[in-house]
């Protein structure tokens, strides 16, 4: 590793990441889906409402099957968290590489995240009284 400094390491690591993440999710999702039971949610069991979270493990499960449509039928939730984890991703990988992230910066901004809470309450409150946003 005599030619490898510092910001060399780190651009491989950064490169690398996605790749080791999403092996290491893909098997741990096929260990919990063939032996481990997940409980039921606790505001469905107790409250009998679907919570924002409702429907993440079966859409996730859809994701990893290749079911896009399924998974946005689950919970929309989970094509969103992995475009914006994604994005968030880019942005790290700009600043590792030095370019300019001018085109993202909107993500780090505050109204941008509570905007992103606004979007969850409602969504909360309206997948209880619309049956078509609803985990089937």
């Amino acid at each position: 590793m005599d030619g490898l400094n510092n910001k060399s390491l780190k651009k491989i690591t950064v490169c690398a990441a996605p790749f080791v993440v999403m092996v290491l999710a893909a098997l741990a999702a096929m260990f919990v889906v063939r032996f481990i039971r997940l409980p039921q949610c606790f505001y469905y069991s107790t409250l009998h409402i679907y919570c924002p979270g409702c429907g993440m493990t079966r859409a996730v499960k859809a994701v990893l099957k290749g079911d896009i449509l399924l998974s946005l039928r689950q919970n929309i939730m989970a094509i969103g968290g992995f475009i914006l984890g994604g994005a968030y991703y880019l942005g790290y990988v700009f600043r590792v590489f030095g370019k300019p992230q001018w085109r993202i910066k909107f993500l780090y901004k505050p109204v941008f995240i509570y905007s992103l809470l606004g979007v969850l309450a409602v969504f909360f409150i309206a997948r209880n009284f619309i049956p078509a946003i609803a985990p089937v």
